[in-house]
């Protein structure tokens, strides 16, 4: 069926997706980015705003990982984007995830909140309010990481050198290398942001007590980038994480 948002928007197409417990449906707006939405009788909501761009799309090993602990954390720099910081006593609880394929992040919640919900995933993934001094801290995070994740890492690329000998992105941890890591500069990652994060390669999935037309209309009139030539995105190996992140 066809659903207008509001008095002079333009007219949406939206399809119901069957096979689903739950009315489904979903939409994908004039500025590209693609709604789905499955209303459950729960007072819980669940959001996650992902991305086809991963750490092989990105030039750099870890940049895409970098970005996403950057974009997740934003400016605050309190563990979580200080948009969800005073959800956090009533229970709201956030993570982000960067695959080879697809970055994720994604927020639960009351559904009373979900407004507030979708204001702090559309910040997380489209601006970056990060400062160079914010990269420097960031990046040291992620080397105490690398140290910690060294022999499942190294288990990996042996793995994905067997697997996929033809795609040289995914000889590469998805958090880098210390040496890439240091050639990861502030300039570099607001480009790639402002390249890669549009909504055309975006998708928005809530599941939870809350209808599709309300969900529509919360991003109705939202200024959001898009409309702009996309670079050509590389042919995706298969990567089991995204797929079950997004089942």
């Amino acid at each position: 069926f066809r659903l207008t948002p509001t008095q002079g928007e333009t007219t949406l197409d939206t399809h119901h997706l069957p096979l689903y417990p739950h009315p489904t449906f979903v939409t994908k707006l004039a500025n590209g980015l693609t709604v789905i939405t499955m209303q459950m009788p729960t007072k819980l909501v669940r959001a996650k705003l992902s991305f086809r761009c991963g750490a092989m799309h990105f030039p750099v090993p870890g940049a895409a990982h970098l970005l996403e602990h950057l974009l997740y954390v934003g400016p605050a720099r309190q563990g979580m984007h200080p948009l969800l910081v005073p959800l956090a006593p009533e229970g709201v609880v956030a993570d982000a995830r960067t695959g080879y394929g697809y970055t994720e992040y994604r927020v639960s919640g009351h559904a009373k909140d979900t407004a507030r919900i979708l204001n702090a995933l559309l910040e997380m993934g489209f601006r970056a309010s990060f400062t160079p001094k914010m990269l420097q801290q960031e990046q040291g995070v992620i080397h105490a990481e690398m140290l910690q994740c060294r022999t499942i890492n190294q288990w990996i690329m042996w793995r994905n050198g067997l697997m996929y000998p033809g795609h040289r992105a995914v000889h590469y941890p998805i958090i880098g290398t210390p040496e890439s890591l240091r050639n990861i500069s502030w300039e570099s990652l607001m480009r790639e942001h402002a390249e890669r994060y549009r909504t055309e390669r975006a998708g928005l999935v809530v599941v939870g007590d809350v209808t599709h037309n309300d969900i529509l209309l919360q991003l109705n009139g939202r200024d959001l980038p898009a409309n702009l030539p996309a670079s050509p995105i590389a042919p995706l190996v298969p990567d089991y994480g995204d797929g079950t992140y997004a089942t």
